[in-house]
């Protein structure tokens, strides 16, 4: 008589979304990222723009095209919270605080719901008032 062998397959393997967040391991995120994230963000808040690159416009040139930047450095605190600095330019005459508001409420909102880390301080630094162009009257 011959012996058979029943063959039986191992038990699948276990995924690692299958076990609790808590173990699954950390993500870190750079500092550099949270700038970035900052400043992409404040571009899309109206009346938020970029400073101008420094040095005063040539002349006969009213700035227009020179190139502007928002600006954002950020540090990464314990406990997954972070601290961002961000410079702007706002449109004048433009109510600044409430721009200024909408602006600090837009980006801790974004910044927490990307990145799952708290805003803890969101510093903002008008440092430039910049007319908004000139709407063109059609007669």
């Amino acid at each position: 008589m011959v012996a058979v062998e029943t063959y039986e397959p191992d038990a699948p393997t276990p995924s690692p979304l299958d076990r609790p967040v808590e173990e699954r391991g950390e993500t870190d995120i750079q500092s550099s990222a949270f700038a970035h994230l900052a400043e992409r963000t404040a571009h899309e808040v109206p009346g938020v723009h970029g400073v101008r690159g420094g040095g005063l416009p040539l002349i006969g040139s009213d700035g227009a095209d020179e190139a502007r930047h928002i600006t954002a450095s950020a540090d990464v605190l314990p406990s997954r919270r972070v601290t961002i600095d961000l410079t702007v330019a706002v449109d004048y005459p433009a109510p600044v605080n409430r721009i200024v508001n909408e602006l600090r409420t837009y980006v801790i909102e974004q910044i927490e719901a990307v990145t799952g880390y708290r805003v803890a301080r969101l510093n903002i630094d008008v440092a430039e008032l910049s007319r908004a162009a000139p709407r063109r009257r059609v007669v």
